[in-house]
């Protein structure tokens, strides 16, 4: 979605550009992510549902709505069925429905 922002840290200073870049990580070993989503818009969002467009990567925790220009925290996990040589890049999917009045 267009409203919204992804960063890598809490304070919103660093964007995270899409597709995120996950990195490498052996077949078998976990690793998870902590992301901030930041909505841009004037309005509220709810219901909102994420995804992501990677079969071993998926979402632990997410908010289900988000204020207007305000922020909630995204975890996503990635457990590999295979070792890969090169890294791994997803795209976040954000669904939901802006609240307008």
């Amino acid at each position: 979605m267009a409203d919204f922002k992804i960063f890598e840290d809490k304070e919103l200073t660093k964007p995270v550009e899409d597709p995120i870049d996950l990195g490498k990580l052996k077949a078998g070993e976990t690793k998870r992510f902590t992301f901030y989503v930041f909505n841009t818009s004037v309005f509220p969002y709810e219901e909102l549902e994420f995804s992501v467009d990677h079969k071993e990567v998926i979402v632990i925790s997410a908010p289900t709505e988000i204020n207007e220009k305000a922020s909630g925290t995204i975890i996503l996990q990635w457990k590999p069925l295979v070792d890969i040589k090169r890294g791994l890049k997803a795209s976040l999917k954000i669904e939901g429905f802006q609240v307008i009045g």
